[in-house]
This record gives structure tokens, sequence and C-alpha cells, in this order.
């Protein structure tokens, strides 16, 4: 229980780190809605969506390591990164 339920000492975030948060969520809200529009490629889209997922998820494990906290918590993010670039490749297949 303690895995998901950590005290996690969250320092600022650098504006640069910000800004591709941003970027990525409207990237990913953008995906989502072409997905679910009527003849579209529903596959594609959210293969896409979920491999901006595993980007964004990787970029707060960079930043989880560049703020020196515990191993765990970046463990975590790279490992979520890695579900997610799975289901990205399920859905592009």
């Amino acid at each position: 229980m303690g895995l998901f339920f950590q005290k996690k000492k969250k320092k600022k975030s650098s504006k640069l780190v910000y800004l591709i948060r941003i970027i990525l969520t409207c990237i990913m809200i953008f995906l989502l809605v072409l997905g679910v529009l009527p003849d579209s490629n529903f596959s594609f889209f959210f293969g896409v969506f979920f491999m901006v997922a595993g980007i964004g998820s990787i970029v707060e494990g960079i930043e989880s390591y560049f703020q020196k906290e515990d191993k765990n918590i970046y463990f975590i993010d790279v490992t979520m990164a890695g579900v997610y670039f799975f289901l990205s490749f399920t859905f592009l297949n």
C-alpha cells in the first residue's frame, strides 16, 4: 500500500517542464477528440494518444530524478511509460 500512497516532497516544476506538460495535454485532448469522431481511424489516434501519454510519463520520471526524489517514484513513472508504450503498440498494430 505504501507504493502508491507515498508522501512526495514535490518541488516546483521548472517553466520548461510545465510548458511541456501543457503541450502534451493539449495534444492528448486533440487526439481524443479526433479518435471519437465518426469515420476516423480509431486505433491510430488512440495509439498515438498512448504514445504521447508515455512521453509525458517519461518527462515526469526525468523531472523526479533531477529533483532527487526517491528511486521508487521515478521507477513507477518509467514503468507506467512502458505500459503506455505497450498499449500504444497494441493499438497501432
